[in-house]
C-alpha cells in the first residue's frame, strides 16, 4: 500500500496517500531511486539555497528519480521570499527540524534496500561546534563540523547517526556547507560516495544561480560532452566531481578544497 508522512510543527501525521516515498511490493529486485534533500536555517532568507535545491532537484527527476521518491525539507512560509519569488520547482514536506531529518531519514532506510540508489544532499550555513556543545553522544573531533537547522544544529556525528541501518546499493552524499568535510569523513554507512564542499576546517563559498560546488557538480551531468572524460555515454560521481573542481572559481582558484571520500569506486557509480 502507498503511504504518505507529512511533517507539520515538528510533528509527525501518517496518511494514506499515492504520492510519496512509495513503498513499493513485490519488486523482484527492481531498482528504485530515493533522495533526501535537506536545506536549513536560512534558506528562506538566502535564494543562493533555494537556487542550489532547485538545481539538484531537476538533475534527480532527469536522471530517473520519480517525485514521490524524493523528500524535501527546507522552509514554506508566507514570509519565504526567496521559495515564493523563484517559484521553486520543488515541494516542500516539512520544516528542517532536527525530528524531522531523522524521522525522514529513518522512513527512506525502511524502504531502501541492497538493490537501490540514495541520494542526500545538505545546503545552508555550516559551523564548528565547539565539543561542550556537541549534541551527539558518539565521540566526535574537539570541534566538529555541524549544519544549522531550523532549531538548532546537527553535527556529524548525530548526522550520521541518523543513517544507522540503512544499506543501499549506493549512496550518494552532497553535503554543501562550511566546514562540511566532518559529514563526509564520519559516514559508517557501507556502500557510499560522500563529497564535501570545504575541508572540515574551512567555509565555503556559494554564489548565486549555480555558483556553487553542489551547483557546478549537478551541471555535469548534464554537460556531457565536457564531462563524460571516459567517453562511455555516463558521467560518474568521479567525473563530476573533476568537471567542478575546473568549473567553482573558489575551487579552481584554490581558496575552497572540496574533498571525495568513498567506499566504493565513485568512477563505477552513476545517478542514472
Amino acid at each position: 500500500m502507498a503511504w504518505k508522512k507529512y511533517f507539520s510543527g515538528g510533528a509527525a501525521m501518517i496518511a494514506l496517500a499515492g504520492s510519496l516515498l512509495v513503498a513499493c511490493q513485490g519488486r523482484d529486485g527492481e531498482r528504485e531511486k530515493y533522495a533526501a534533500l535537506i536545506a536549513g536555517l536560512d534558506t528562506h532568507r538566502e535564494c543562493r539555497f533555494v537556487e542550489g535545491m532547485s538545481k539538484v532537484y531537476q538533475v534527480l527527476l532527469e536522471h530517473g528519480f520519480k517525485r514521490e521518491n524524493i523528500r524535501v525539507l527546507g522552509y514554506n512560509k508566507p514570509d519565504d521570499p526567496c521559495s515564493y519569488q523563484s517559484k521553486r520547482p520543488y515541494p516542500i514536506h516539512g520544516l528542517s527540524t532536527k525530528k524531522n531529518v531523522r524521522d525522514a531519514l529513518y522512513e527512506i532506510g525502511e524502504l531502501v534496500d541492497g538493490n537501490d540508489l540514495l541520494f542526500v544532499f545538505t545546503i545552508d550555513h555550516g559551523e564548528k561546534t565547539p565539543k561542550s556543545k556537541q549534541n551527539s553522544n558518539t565521540p566526535l573531533p574537539e570541534r566538529p563540523s555541524n549544519l544549522a537547522l531550523a532549531d538548532g544544529h546537527v553535527d556529524q556525528g548525530e548526522f550520521n547517526s541518523y543513517l544507522a541501518g540503512i544499506n543501499p546499493s549506493a549512496g550518494i552524499f552532497l553535503f554543501d556547507h562550511c566546514f562540511s568535510g566532518g559529514f563526509a569523513e564520519d559516514l559508517s554507512i557501507g556502500n557510499y560516495v560522500a563529497i564535501a564542499s570545504s575541508r572540515d576546517d574551512e567555509p565555503g563559498y556559494i554564489g548565486e544561480g549555480a555558483d556553487s560546488v553542489s551547483g557546478f557538480l549537478m551541471q555535469a551531468f548534464s554537460d556531457k560532452g565536457n564531462s563524460d572524460r571516459d567517453g562511455n555515454g555516463r558521467v560518474s560521481i568521479r567525473e563530476a566531481f573533476d568537471y567542478m573542481r575546473e568549473c567553482h572559481m573558489w575551487t579552481r582558484d584554490g581558496e575552497q578544497h572540496p574533498i571525495i571520500r568513498a567506499t566504493v569506486d565513485p568512477r563505477q557509480i552513476y545517478l542514472e
